[in-house]
């Protein structure tokens, strides 16, 4: 990096050093490997004396701001956004040289939160060398995401930061032009905020909640991996030449559900939990039911008539579904607790990305075991005039923070829909975009949204022509042995039983890492970074050893979602100072959040695991 102007770049770290120090450590790990690139960037010098960037994507080149006044020109920019103050929360698109951002910051009071996103980790680097960032760097209302470093964290912060509060008076908005240049990127930012915005208001806001449902829910369906499969055993069971059928609930369900009858033991049929009920109303048979939510109501699933089915879920899917559920569990989870287990017994699996509803993990499943032709039906994704269901069953929700867009309708019209149903179109059109050539999606919904991509076709024509090869699920599934042979069940339950331990260990060490955290701050409070008898960095290793301890754990898997809701300062990582020993007590008062996290998330999870431990 010798060959450039470092201008700003040593100062820019220095800042960082002191008030994002993992992310610090994770950036200078990149710029010492190199791992970066310039090519696309030019510095251009405006008429005030500033500069600004030039960048060269395809065959356009971008300029970031004004040739004449780029303060300016963001100060007019920031002037169309008007909100107030109170309880006031900012989410913004591309940082670039910062001078957006700052313009918004310069409206928003102490309170408030501003959460920065950056698409381009070379783009990053190549701001910190020729801009001054530092009053960006060091702004404890910031939160600061980039590409490459940290940006997958921006969901779970942003969940644990925003409240409901804070809805009504939230900015979105991008760096103006920077969506064009990096449009993907874009594309998923809008998702993962718009995701949000639909937890938030399907949840309550109440994410710790959810996180406790995880634990619940998954220590109480441990008892049912001894009769279990996992999805990675159906790779190639479905021969080529048999359709997937995926039936989902949207109001087009009602006009060919009668058709999927000829469809029996000719296809592969999965239907959705909120399809069930209509499905059973019309006597139509299905292999299978897929589910994955953790506080997913029962209302669907009641019927007796689908309580021997199998069901594909997550090992952390409401309990009382899989509990009233009779048939076989198979598991589609992306769970690292799984994961680990299946690694231990040297099986094989796989951690597949879901999409953001039951529908799309429908398709990812289908992807999964290889399916050459996916069909889908009832996949409207739009309102059949107040109607978003199958059964006549009419919802708005989400209509005040997602609104009703006109889209493309399946037969050129225009059709409305609900903004959550508009990123689930996009998933879908960007998922069969990816699989290409390699599968045929066909759409016979008929009716709803035109999904690009897919081939659209009557579902009784679908049937007629292409579901001619006999194909027994059931037979299939029941002369598949359970994933676990007697002896490694016998083997795994020792481990299980095992969790209960391990939960008594953390809160052992977690005590014990307070104790060494209190010594430590006694020392700084004395304004001291060591002492003569070296207890400081005695203490320190103590800390260090007891935390990782804690992660090795199998339980962490399940509880440290849960775990990292209690640790609510450390999510703030931009609270350090530029005192060396007032950054040691910080961190510090981290640690012993984190080890009072540990003890209270054992608190919770021990009843649950003793009742689960009944059942096993």
């Amino acid at each position: 990096m010798e060959y450039y102007k470092m201008e700003y770049l040593e100062k820019n770290l220095e800042e960082l050093k002191k008030f994002r120090l993992v992310f610090y450590e994770k950036l200078i790990e990149i710029i010492k490997n190199d791992d970066y690139d310039f090519e696309r960037f030019n510095i251009l010098d405006t008429r005030d004396g500033n500069k600004t960037i030039e960048i060269t994507a395809g065959y356009d080149k971008y300029r970031l701001n004004s040739l004449y006044s780029p303060e300016k020109e963001a100060k007019r920019w920031a002037a169309k956004y008007e909100f107030n103050n109170i309880n006031a929360s900012v989410v913004m698109f591309g940082i670039a040289n910062g001078v957006f951002a700052r313009a918004i910051l310069e409206k928003l009071q102490d309170d408030a939160v501003c959460f920065l996103a950056e698409p381009d980790i070379n783009l990053f680097i190549y701001c910190l060398i020729n801009f001054d960032m530092r009053d960006i760097i060091s702004d404890g209302r910031v939160y600061l995401f980039v590409d490459n470093i940290n940006f997958e964290n921006l969901y779970f912060t942003f969940l644990n930061t925003i409240t409901d509060v804070m809805l009504p008076n939230q900015i979105v908005c991008t760096y103006p032009g920077v969506e064009k240049i990096y449009k993907e990127n874009a594309e998923r930012f809008m998702f993962i905020i718009k995701n949000c915005y639909g937890v938030q208001l399907s949840l309550g806001m109440d994410i710790n909640s959810v996180y406790q449902r995880v634990i619940e829910n998954t220590l109480k369906n441990l008892r049912f991996i001894k009769e279990s499969n996992y999805l990675t055993e159906f790779i190639g069971k479905v021969p080529a030449d048999v359709p997937v059928i995926i039936v989902s609930a949207g109001p087009s369900l009602d006009k060919n559900i009668e058709d999927l009858k000829r469809a029996e033991k000719k296809a592969f049929i999965i239907a959705t939990d909120t399809a069930v009920k209509s499905l059973i109303a019309h006597d139509v048979p299905y292999d299978v039911i897929i589910t994955k939510d953790v506080k997913k109501s029962d209302t669907h699933l009641k019927n007796e008539k689908c309580h021997d089915k199998p069901i594909i879920a997550d090992i952390c899917s409401k309990n009382s579904i899989l509990g009233t559920n009779k048939g076989r569990k198979i598991w589609n989870n992306t769970s690292n607790f799984m994961c680990r287990i299946y690694a231990k017994y040297g099986l094989k699996y796989t951690s597949c990305m879901l999409g953001m509803s039951v529908a799309t993990d429908a398709f990812i499943v289908a992807e999964l075991i290889g399916a050459k032709r996916i069909v889908l039906i009832g996949q409207d994704l739009a309102y059949d005039g107040e109607y978003s269901h199958a059964g006549n069953v009419a919802n708005h929700k989400y209509d005040e923070i997602n609104g009703i867009y006109e889209i493309e309708g399946i037969y050129g019209d225009k059709v409305k829909a609900r903004g959550d149903w508009v990123d689930m179109l996009q998933w879908f059109e960007a998922e069969i975009a990816k699989v290409g050539s390699d599968v045929d999606v066909i759409d016979a919904t008929e009716g709803g949204a035109k999904i690009h991509g897919t081939r659209v076709m009557k579902l009784s024509d679908v049937i007629e022509q292409y579901c001619n090869t006999d194909f027994d699920f059931e037979n299939l599934l029941y002369n598949m042995p359970p994933t676990f042979s007697d002896e490694m069940y016998k083997a795994l339950r020792k481990d299980i039983y095992h969790l209960k331990t391990e939960l008594s260990d953390i809160y052992k060490y977690s005590k014990e890492g307070i104790e060494a955290v209190d010594k430590m701050l006694a020392i700084l409070n004395k304004n001291k970074m060591e002492d003569k008898n070296g207890g400081l960095s005695e203490e320190s290793e103590i800390v260090k050893k007891n935390m990782k301890f804690i992660e090795e754990q199998l339980i962490y898997e399940i509880i440290n979602d849960y775990m990292e809701t209690k640790i609510k300062s450390a999510l703030k990582i931009n609270m350090l100072s530029k005192d060396e020993v007032e950054n040691a007590k910080f961190s510090c008062e981290l640690s012993k959040e984190a080890f009072n996290a540990a003890i209270e998330t054992v608190d919770y999870t021990m009843p649950i695991l003793e009742k689960a431990l009944e059942n096993i």
